[in-house]
């Protein structure tokens, strides 16, 4: 499932650029790391990571590519019910000002809140709420990000999550996830995906038996959709169809208690 805001919400913010916003958060309250450091558990050898090392990870190499932008999320699934079965965007919808957040107008999909260059997302998956604070970099700003000082990270993403009503100390787990999308020719894309791939592979990742990833020099399909998976229950998915190539890096961080 891509992570991509509603398409409206995201040719604005294509249009707009980051404003200079992609390399550090916004301020929060003294009260917010506190509330967050008691609701969550880190597991052993899941550190958080940062938008630098999301971009050397999905998208090392660029030449070749056209109408390039990036989505970076954080995901939290918690694993109790804070809406008592009702709409989880307007349980959460007092605390959206404590996060800089705004109500997005609707537009009949999960996007619940905006604070340009982000976004909130609230939704129910398997009868659980799942919120996700996630952030467009478009493709002209990418390489600003790998030369800013403090790029922006997992941990100040998940600090822009609303606190449910009521508890603070709520369980649930956390996961980020990096898209890149871009447009290239088909032997462009393939030079890309092969590029990527193999670096990964030769750097500890494996692919599935069978995968044409595993595979040196075997040719790849137009229509591609394989998986490698990495360190600590990391995944890395390509998908190209039609032109368009879909890579992301999906990495789980977190574990409420």
């Amino acid at each position: 499932m891509t992570r991509s805001p509603s398409a409206a919400w995201l040719v604005a913010v294509l249009a707009t650029g980051c404003a200079g916003r992609c390399g550090a958060p916004a301020p929060v309250d003294a009260g917010t790391v506190q509330r967050a450091a008691a609701a969550s558990r880190t597991r052993v050898g899941l550190p958080a990571v940062d938008l630098r090392q999301a971009i050397l990870t999905a998208v090392p190499e660029f030449r070749g590519m056209a109408g390039l932008y990036t989505v970076a999320v954080v995901e939290r699934r918690y694993l109790e019910d804070f809406a008592n079965g009702g709409d989880v965007a307007a349980a959460l919808a007092p605390g959206f000002s404590a996060r800089g957040f705004r109500p997005a107008a609707s537009d009949g999909g999960p996007l619940a809140a905006e604070a340009p260059p982000f976004f909130l997302e609230a939704f129910r998956d398997g009868g659980l709420p799942v919120v996700r604070v996630g952030l467009v970099v478009p493709g002209e700003k990418v390489v600003d990000l790998l030369q800013t000082p403090a790029p922006l990270g997992s941990q100040a993403m998940a600090l822009r999550m609303p606190v449910p009503p009521g508890d603070a100390g709520m369980p649930y787990e956390d996961a980020f996830a990096f898209e890149v999308h871009y447009r290239a020719t088909t032997e462009a894309s393939d030079r890309l995906i092969r590029q990527l791939a193999e670096g990964l592979l030769a750097s500890g990742w494996s692919a599935k038996p069978g995968s044409v990833l595993g595979v040196p020099d075997a040719g790849l399909p137009e229509a591609l959709d394989v998986q490698l998976a990495g360190p600590n229950g990391s995944a890395l998915s390509f998908h190209r169809a039609e032109g368009r190539v879909t890579v992301t890096w999906d990495q789980p961080l977190t574990s409420g208690r």
